[in-house]
Parts: C-alpha cells; sequence; structure tokens
C-alpha cells in the first residue's frame, strides 16, 4: 500500500526568545532613577511606562525643543508679514529672503526628532518632570532591576528585559548528517525536559546556511 512517508529523528534544542519580540531597557540618558512602574512578571504593552528617570541632557533636550519650536513659530509671523507687506507694495524683497524661516524649522525638526527616538511625546513633555522610559513592545517582565535611587550613566547596562513568549523558537541542534531531512516548514514535535509527556507542535522557520564547525 503507497502512503506518504518521511523519515524523522530525534535531536537536542534550546528554547530561546524571538529576536524582535525581546527588548532590552536601558536609559538615553545619564540620570538618576526616580520611580518604578514595574514588577518582575507583569504584562506590559508597547508605549507602558517602565520606570522614571532625572536627567540633566533630557532637561536640556526638551529646553532645547522648546526653543527651536518658539524661534521657529517667531519666525513664520515675521515671513508672514514680510509676505503681506510685499504684496502690497510697501515691503522689500530683500528683507523677505532674509528671514530665515527653513532654517528654523530645520532646527525644530531636528529637536522634536531627538525626542520621538527617546518615544518622547512632544505634547506630554513638561520642563523639569523625570524621563518616563516606556516598552518599546507587548510582552512580559522577565527581568527587573531597577533600584530606586540608582545613578545610571549613559552606558549603562540594561535595568530591565521585556519578552513577548507567547511565541519562542526552539534552535535545534541538527548535525550534518540529518541535514537532508531538514526542510523549511516542515512539522516538528517537541518535548520539554520540565513536561515530557506534553508535547508541543512547531513549524521549521529557519535553516542557517552556516555549519558549526563543533
Amino acid at each position: 500500500q503507497k502512503e506518504l512517508h518521511q523519515r524523522s529523528f530525534t535531536t537536542s534544542g534550546v528554547v530561546k526568545a524571538i529576536p524582535n519580540q525581546y527588548a532590552e531597557i536601558a536609559s538615553p540618558f545619564a540620570g538618576r532613577i526616580t520611580q518604578s512602574f514595574v514588577r518582575l512578571g507583569q504584562k506590559v504593552s508597547k508605549g507602558s511606562p517602565i520606570f522614571a528617570i532625572s536627567s540633566p541632557e533630557f532637561f536640556e533636550t526638551g529646553k532645547a525643543y522648546y526653543q527651536a519650536k518658539q524661534e521657529m513659530e517667531l519666525a513664520l509671523k515675521s515671513l508672514k508679514r514680510e509676505k503681506d507687506l510685499l504684496n502690497n507694495k510697501v515691503g522689500v524683497q530683500k528683507e523677505l529672503e532674509e528671514v530665515n524661516y527653513e532654517l528654523k524649522k530645520k532646527d525644530y525638526e531636528n529637536t522634536l526628532a531627538a525626542l520621538k527616538v527617546f518615544q518622547i511625546d512632544p505634547s506630554e513633555l513638561v520642563l523639569g518632570q523625570p524621563l518616563i522610559v516606556r516598552s518599546p513592545i507587548n510582552g512580559e517582565v522577565v527581568t527587573n532591576n531597577i533600584v530606586l535611587g540608582q545613578y545610571l550613566k549613559e552606558d549603562a547596562e540594561p535595568v530591565a528585559i521585556i519578552a513577548d513568549l507567547n511565541k519562542v523558537w526552539v534552535v535545534a541542534h541538527v548535525k550534518e548528517k540529518d541535514m537532508n531531512l531538514v526542510q523549511a516548514l516542515n512539522d516538528v514535535e517537541i518535548r520539554l525536559v520540565a513536561l515530557p509527556e506534553q508535547p508541543f507542535t512547531g513549524k521549521i522557520y529557519h535553516i542557517s546556511e552556516m555549519l558549526d564547525e563543533d
């Protein structure tokens, strides 16, 4: 009797979080942690506050944003005024050209971009307030090393790790002799050491082009 047949084999593997569903939370500025909003094991959504940090560099960034915004608005008013004067034959073209609105606008856009890099909403920015560091993904707090009063340098290690563990990767150690049995999207059965009687199913997502010499 003819039927579909595929050879199978068993190998070991390691469970890992999917990289783009894993986030290490560090401070973008040097400063002192003033508040924590999470606990170990807590579920968080994208944009949820993780901790607050008081940072002189952040204050300067906010100050530069407001200053650039004010200068751009003043330059825009001057531009409109000179255009009106010119249209009414009482203005001078040279004075219109000397209004550096585009330059002020570019300065404003640069400071705005700096805020957005750090996930700061300009509408919620209040000078003198601490920086709220937020989660970039949905997930669970799997590491929490946030200490109130702790001073963080710019290159400090992450103080929290968020991971979305609804889906994970199992990196299998496939021997060279078994490579011809592995194809993308093949079904696999996974048994964990902790739950040997409860198999999980999955599919092969990626086959590395590099062979591990070991």
